[in-house]
């Protein structure tokens, strides 16, 4: 008999039922959670491994022996195999060896008793982690889990080095030199190798897709696809059938099977974005997905496995959700395992002009001749609130790029209500000015220049632009006015 027709015979391989699972206040972990499969024959330890490493926050699936093992190996992604050595039908050698020729292969601890040690140290010579000698205490099993896991994500930041040397990496597009997105990116490097739930929240427009791109081009992943899934564009009656798929028959018009974006995305990485606007009546599947790694087709009696690494984003704050109930409480915590929150654009002004100058950079293709940002620009752009926040900052450099006759961004490119956020502020700054000065003798010419160029920017704001306005309501020729304009270098245009 072949090893495959070995794995299809009596194989009663499971995952935990969610009954078993943590409770939503998940406890605090002094390492990432890992996925841990636990085989030995005797139900009582596997119950009581089980038991203790969930309570330190990691997810747990248990096979009885080795046939079984092998199974749920190549059935999902574990990080750590728990294995005894003694188990019918397959021992924990065979297992061993079997794993030693994956790819991608899990750390694997065994469990042997005092008489058997002689057999560990040979497992430990076929690539075994670590062993444990039975009986095993509880405190003995966490520290060699932490150890394992901790070498685990060890090897995946390696791996993912040696990669990054030959493909420089990229954060898609992400630019940002505050102390807030310094941080971020710091996270980025030292979680995406790993497999843990991501939730990243802020405003729309910060770059919430971005950084779950980002997170998944440095991540182990990153030759499989990421799959973007809006909660929002979704109808919800379409929803279930979109995730998860649906057979034959299954509802009016469903002719034959569909698989949905969940089996689609198998081995990659699935991003819900606005996660909260998600139907509480689905956000139970998606529970069980992230718990059990398992999903039914829209009328499907069978489970199916799913490999994938799921970030989820919002811009809503979902532990007000949770208590509003409109949001699952245990989802929230299975989620948030690692957060991400990202300030928005009006929190760090500092990165406003460069990232004006790399969209600018990304539209030089089209537009090849616009090559800079003038400074009356860049006032206007640091004026802004920027509500849309980067969105809107590129967007707005789009606006004026389509605009400009020159090689260069003046204000009157830029949107209108930027440029009225410059004149606000230009008009404020003139105000202090003169009242900063107005307990010191400055220079007669200094004094009669400054108060000119005031005077001439309410002008033009009352006149919105408009030179022949500007001149009749001021009683200024027009030849006059516009040599007034010229020494004060001010640009009618941009008052319009």
């Amino acid at each position: 008999m072949t090893l495959t027709d070995r794995l299809c015979l009596n194989s009663r391989w499971r995952p935990l039922p969610s009954s078993e699972k943590q409770s939503p206040a998940m406890p605090h972990t002094p390492t990432l959670p890992g996925r841990i499969l636990i085989v030995d024959d005797e139900e009582i330890l596997r119950q009581y491994f089980i038991k203790s490493l969930e309570t330190e926050g990691h997810s747990c699936w248990e096979a009885s022996n080795g046939l079984e093992a092998l199974v749920a190996i190549q059935s999902g992604l574990y990080d750590l195999v728990i294995t005894d050595l003694l188990m019918p039908q397959m021992d924990g050698m065979e297992v061993l060896k079997y794993i030693g020729e994956m790819e991608q292969k899990p750390l694997v601890v065994v469990l042997t008793a005092h008489a058997d040690v002689n057999k560990a140290v040979q497992a430990m010579k076929l690539g075994a982690y670590d062993f444990l000698v039975k009986p095993i205490l509880n405190a003995s099993l966490c520290s060699v889990v932490h150890r394992a896991l901790e070498h685990q994500n060890l090897i995946k930041i390696n791996e993912l080095q040696a990669r990054q040397l030959q493909h420089p990496p990229t954060y898609s597009g992400l630019l940002g030199k505050s102390p807030a997105m310094l941080d971020i990116f710091r996270l980025i490097a030292q979680i995406a190798p790993t497999n843990a739930n991501i939730l990243i929240s802020g405003e729309s427009g910060t770059g919430k897709e971005q950084i779950a791109r980002a997170i998944h081009e440095h991540s182990l992943r990153s030759e499989k696809r990421i799959t973007v899934i809006d909660c929002t564009a979704i109808p919800e009656g379409l929803l279930e059938s979109t995730l998860f798929g649906h057979k034959k028959g299954a509802f009016t018009g469903a002719e034959r099977d569909h698989q949905g974006l969940i089996a689609y995305s198998n081995g990659g990485t699935v991003f819900f974005d606005e996660i909260g606007e998600m139907p509480i009546h689905l956000q139970s599947k998606i529970l069980r997905l992230l718990q059990e790694r398992t999903f039914k087709p829209v009328g499907s009696d069978e489970e199916a496995q799913a490999d994938i690494r799921i970030i989820a984003a919002s811009n809503r704050n979902l532990e007000q959700e949770v208590k509003a109930g409109h949001f699952r409480e245990d989802l929230y915590y299975r989620l948030n395992v690692v957060p991400i929150t990202l300030p928005p654009l009006r929190e760090r002004p500092e990165e406003i002009i460069p990232l004006a100058e790399y969209f600018l950079s990304d539209f030089a293709a089209e537009f090849p001749h616009i090559r800079s940002i003038s400074p009356e620009a860049q006032t206007c752009l640091r004026a802004h609130t920027w509500p849309g926040n980067v969105r809107e900052l590129r967007n707005a450099i789009e606006h004026a790029v389509n605009l400009a006759q020159g090689n260069t961004i003046h204000p009157h490119d830029l949107p209108a209500k930027l440029r009225k956020a410059y004149h606000v502020k230009t008009q404020n700054i003139a105000e202090t000015n003169s009242q900063m000065t107005g307990g010191q003798i400055e220079p007669f010419e200094t004094f009669v220049a400054r108060s000119e160029r005031e005077y001439l920017i309410r002008l033009l704001i009352q006149a919105q632009g408009n030179v022949t306005l500007a001149a009749q309501a001021s009683r200024i020729p027009r030849r006059s006015l516009y040599r007034l304009l010229n020494n004060a270098a001010l640009d009618v245009n941009s008052f319009r």
